[in-house]
């Protein structure tokens, strides 16, 4: 006596097909995305100071003021080419005709994180793991919130 399966050909190169959808860097990055939104918001709270009042840079062009709570309007969910997501302060490379920096998060730059905490590496310690920690639980849910979503739109 025999059991004769139809359809597992099929079957296996629908599985192949959405694996290779779900291991794309476009995919994998939104799905990704979705868990580094959370972190980012709880990166701009509590533990990442805000100065009590505005401060000045000056530049070439003159004297530029920083509004307090800069670095944390700063932080931002950046996309690797692999399917990676990052998250960390954004850096304007030119202050193009800005009067004052940070306020809106258009226009905040947090060049100056590293220097709070003496290096770079001090500062993701101290905030961006600290801020990963916080926001752990929220992150994966929003992962798999996310890949649900994506799941459901495949049809498979």
């Amino acid at each position: 006596m025999s059991v004769q399966i139809q359809g597992i050909n099929e079957f296996n190169r629908k599985l192949n097909d959405y694996q290779k959808q779900v291991s794309s860097p476009k995919v994998k990055t939104r799905i990704l995305a979705a868990g580094g939104q959370k972190v980012k918001q709880a990166a701009a709270q509590a533990p990442t100071p805000k100065s009590k009042q505005s401060h000045f840079y000056y530049a070439k062009s003159g004297k530029v003021e920083i509004v307090s709570g800069n670095l944390r309007k700063s932080m931002k969910v950046f996309r690797g080419k692999e399917g990676d997501v990052y998250v960390g302060p954004r850096v304007l490379r030119r202050l193009a005709g800005a009067s004052k920096i940070g306020q809106t998060a258009a226009t905040s730059s947090g060049y100056y994180a590293h220097m709070l905490y003496k290096t770079a590496s001090a500062f993701r310690v101290r905030i961006m793991e600290a801020a990963l920690i916080k926001a752990q639980g929220a992150a994966l849910k929003a992962v798999e919130k996310a890949f649900t979503k994506f799941h459901n739109s495949t049809g498979i």
